[in-house]
């Protein structure tokens, strides 16, 4: 079995190593360390990588150096995710202040942006995003499920927290891993509905929509 540095590897596989410091860093693909701490990859985790992503690597190597088609078949593949965020949805909260004027985010707020990134990387999100472009179009749906309490006779749920806040919330959370900036969303949906199964969570998906 062959030993790569993270040099060789990011070359193996068409990211940078700033890439895979991030993935070893967020736990999306560890690196393995040897006696002096120093990173390396190996043929087992090449496989891994080339599997999990559901498309060859000499195929995306053919891209190097130029636009990559996003019209291709393998691509309009990889470029889609959907996961989901259990728990009651929460939207993004006011910053507060300390004595000293300083602005810092809630813990709650921080916690749950926490928790949408992590679900995101479980599903696999960080391998998808580092291969999106820096300026392809985002399309992100969000579907926000409340549990009805029985005597709450409204189709919908009026209820806090405010849509655009949930949407706020989310692309916090996934904002420079999903994609590069904010900017790069042109479509962006938010849909509050009853839990017909009783189960609260906001369902998440992410498409690149286009060429660019």
């Amino acid at each position: 079995m062959s030993n790569y540095k993270p040099k060789e590897f990011a070359e193996m596989i068409g990211v940078s190593v700033k890439t895979l410091q991030r993935w070893d860093r967020d736990g999306v693909l560890k690196a393995c360390r040897n006696p002096k701490d120093r990173r390396y990859y190996t043929d087992k985790q090449y496989a891994e990588y080339t599997g999990k992503k559901g498309i060859i690597v000499d195929e995306i190597l053919e891209d190097i150096g130029s636009e990559p088609n996003y019209n291709r078949k393998e691509w309009s593949q990889l470029m889609g995710i959907k996961f989901t965020v259990y728990g009651k949805p929460q939207g993004k909260a006011r910053p507060r202040f300390t004595r000293q004027g300083r602005a810092y985010t809630p813990k709650n707020t921080v916690d749950y942006e926490g928790q949408i990134k992590q679900a995101y990387i479980a599903a696999g999100g960080a391998i998808i995003g580092a291969m999106i472009s820096n300026t392809a179009p985002i399309q992100i749906k969000i579907t926000a499920y409340f549990k009805k309490a029985k005597t709450n006779k409204m189709d919908f749920p009026t209820l806090k927290p405010d849509a655009d806040n949930i949407a706020k919330a989310v692309c916090d959370a996934i904002n420079e891993i999903a994609y590069r900036d904010d900017k790069q969303i042109t479509c962006l949906t938010v849909d509050k509905v009853w839990a017909e199964d009783g189960i609260e969570r906001v369902e998440i998906e992410i498409e690149s929509i286009g060429s660019v």
